[in-house]
């Protein structure tokens, strides 16, 4: 079992806590949402979603995203995601590259109340010293880009 990660709020540590809600049982929501393999159709900036290994509920995979649109240019990095079934919740961390950030952390977790699973994201982070962002600028980056997700994630799975 996960126990929730709660971190100190420091100086130096970026934090984002983002929820939706989805008008589906937990169990599809939650299947769904942590079918990495499929994350490329599930989620609008994933171009590539690989599983690498599977070790009972540990995943490592890869993910690529679409050219930005700016300079073309596609981000990829590993991470590894341990998915608690049981009590519907998960806990990722970024692997490598890194960069920008020294450790990025990702907490998800679900809770289901009459037909409705709330879909809860919370981020912890710390960025590179050479990262030409700040903190708080990447936090508004991330909750930006985590509620567009989001609602992309509740529309695909309110139509499944």
């Amino acid at each position: 079992m996960i126990k929730e990660i709660k971190l100190l709020n420091c100086k130096y540590m970026g934090h984002t806590r983002n929820s939706i809600q989805i008008k589906r049982d937990i169990e599809t929501v939650f299947s769904l949402t942590n079918d990495i393999a499929n994350w490329s159709k599930l989620f609008t900036e994933y171009q590539v979603s690989k599983i690498i290994k599977r070790e009972s509920n540990k995943v490592t995979f890869q993910l690529i995203t679409y050219p930005n649109k700016d300079d073309s240019h596609q981000h990829s990095w590993i991470s590894e995601r341990i998915i608690d079934q049981d009590n519907f919740q998960c806990f990722a961390t970024r692997l490598s590259p890194l960069f920008p950030f020294k450790y990025m952390h990702i907490y998800w977790k679900y809770l289901y109340k009459n037909g409705v699973t709330e879909m809860i994201w919370i981020q912890d982070f710390e960025l590179e010293e050479k990262c030409s962002w700040s903190e708080s600028e990447f936090e508004d980056y991330l909750n930006e880009n985590s509620r567009i997700q989001m609602n992309e994630i509740k529309l695909k799975i309110e139509e499944y």
